[in-house]
């Protein structure tokens, strides 16, 4: 039988996820299991998931974000873990996993949803957020993940600026902005370079 928002049995749902959590940590520390430890920490994401029911949710974003977030968070934490020694490229497939449940709903409810602005505006937040703690903590999956999903969200605002103003409009925009890049750029291009060099050859050294 389908259970409807409010119903006492998800609060004893939660009860129990929350008690698989505490199990999991207590049996980490016991028998000294690291990975027992992150197994916990994604447990919470069930106990999340109960409560959204519990409240009658229904956006997927409430549900699918805790899970790319949780992923990510992991994977991250399990790379910078000296107690672990998981290989790079299972870490990066797991922060790739996260993203794309993080930033994919988002994306796909830009398009979807009757408010795409509000979505649009949320993805590149989104976005923006994993290329600079990708540069900050220098996790290539992160930045590259974030890098697309800005691309993403600008081709969604100009199509949402096209359906608002002439199209002559649009492009001359674009065009405009393109040119003042294109200047920043040559003025500044013996710096460019050497910074492209040095960003070479410390991007093979990040996660």
């Amino acid at each position: 039988v389908p259970l409807n928002a409010g119903d006492p049995q998800f609060m004893g749902a939660l009860v129990a996820s929350l008690c698989l959590t505490g199990l999991l940590v207590v049996d980490a520390e016991l028998h000294h299991q690291p990975l027992l430890e992150y197994a916990g920490a994604l447990t919470l994401v069930l106990a999340i998931y109960w409560v959204l029911r519990f409240a009658g949710a229904t956006n997927p974003q409430l549900y699918l974000s805790p899970i790319g977030f949780a992923l990510t968070a992991a994977a991250i934490g399990a790379g910078h873990d000296r107690r672990l020694h998981v290989a790079r490229g299972v870490l990066q497939i797991v922060t790739a996993a996260g993203l794309v449940l993080l930033l994919g709903t988002t994306a796909v409810q830009s398009i979807s949803e009757s408010v795409p602005w509000t979505y649009t505006g949320v993805l590149v937040a989104e976005a923006a957020a994993a290329v600079v703690v990708g540069v900050g903590i220098r996790n290539r999956t992160l930045v590259i993940g974030g890098g697309a999903a800005v691309a993403l969200a600008s081709l969604r605002a100009l199509v949402l600026i096209e359906q608002q103003y002439p199209l002559y409009v649009v492009f001359g925009g674009v065009a405009l902005l393109l040119l003042v890049v294109a200047a920043a750029l040559s003025m500044m291009r013996d710096r460019v370079a050497a910074a492209r060099g040095s960003l070479g050859k410390t991007w093979q050294e990040w996660d």
